[in-house]
């Protein structure tokens, strides 16, 4: 139902209700070429891809998207073809789910200590990844 409900001592409350998302925050989602991104080697953009072929565990590409501590965050994104290991996204700290399969993956992470967006690689990773995108998820308060 995605309710939170806050009561008082005399046990009536609000109740915080989902608002909707906020703008994206990713600049170049589908790695275009119009910047945004630091890269790591052995990762790149080519052909509207972030294109990775890693050798060593934990290669970041990252960019800082200005993430605030504490909020909650639909962070998205496509691993277009995967030949070997995983990747997860990354808000500041906060670690997503390892992922290993050609597919769109959507993901609610609560940012914790960094205003950065990570994709990190997990393992030896050869991969295509496309369509990264991160949002806020808005609440508003409401009585009950």
């Amino acid at each position: 139902m995605n309710l939170i409900s806050i009561f008082n001592a005399y046990g009536s409350g609000t109740r915080r209700v989902r608002a909707g998302l906020g703008p994206e925050l990713v600049l170049n989602p589908g790695f275009d070429g119009s910047g945004g991104w630091v890269f790591q080697p052995n990762a790149m953009e080519t052909g509207g891809y972030l294109d990775w072929n890693v050798v060593v565990d934990n290669s970041n590409t990252s960019q800082n998207v200005h993430l605030k501590e504490g909020k909650l965050y639909r962070c998205e994104f496509t691993i277009v073809v995967i030949t070997l290991g995983g990747v997860k996204i990354m808000c500041g700290i906060t670690m997503g789910i390892v992922r290993n399969t050609a597919e769109t993956y959507i993901q609610e992470l609560v940012c914790v200590a960094s205003e950065n967006l990570s994709l990190r690689a997990v393992g030896a990773s050869s991969c295509h990844i496309d369509n990264v995108s991160v949002k806020e998820i808005l609440y508003r308060d409401e009585d009950e």
